[in-house]
């Protein structure tokens, strides 16, 4: 029984470092995919872009926030994390913008099934029409994914604390 006591505030201080790691990198995605979406705004173009598309811009970050969070969880491309800081930070960028491109799919599939259509009409339809926007995401979360991933792995080379101190402490000259 006191087993079950002492694990309760491990669970609980687990459940909040996890709340707090998905806010952090939700906001990191939130900031990039609103900086995509502002660049969009700004071209001149026949598709008109409103305001619902900040919403939009918001439940893609969540969503991919929290497919990345599941990539950390299943320890997504750190095979090579031994390996010098850059090619590691690559290799991770890369493994982890590969799954959020076969998890988005995924998630493509599911809309369309919720929209009547069937599983294979929906992977023809992602093929055949979005095939060179999905390589275009493909790349553009490998280079949203990288800057993220070099800063989590240089954290971890410095170790606990040290990258947040030297950011925010105070310098002495």
């Amino acid at each position: 029984m006191s087993n079950t006591i002492k694990s309760r505030p491990q669970i609980g201080s687990r459940i909040f470092s996890e709340l707090k790691r998905l806010l952090q990198i939700f906001l990191y995605m939130l900031v990039c995919v609103g900086a995509v979406l502002y660049f969009r705004m700004s071209i001149p173009s026949k598709e008109n872009i409103g305001l619902w598309h900040f919403g939009y811009a918001i439940v893609k970050a969540l969503l991919l926030a929290k497919f990345i969070l599941l990539g950390h969880m299943l320890h997504i491309g750190e095979r090579a994390h031994g390996r010098p800081l850059f090619y590691s930070s690559v290799y991770q960028a890369l493994a982890l913008a590969l799954l959020l491109i076969a998890l988005i799919g995924l998630e493509e599939g599911a809309v369309a099934l919720v929209h009547g259509q069937s599983i294979r009409e929906s992977i023809d339809q992602v093929l055949g029409n979005y095939l060179h926007l999905v390589i275009a995401q493909g790349l553009l979360l490998f280079l949203l994914l990288l800057p993220y991933v070099a800063f989590l792995q240089l954290s971890d080379a410095l170790g606990p604390g040290n990258l947040k101190r030297l950011f925010f402490a105070r310098r002495h000259n």
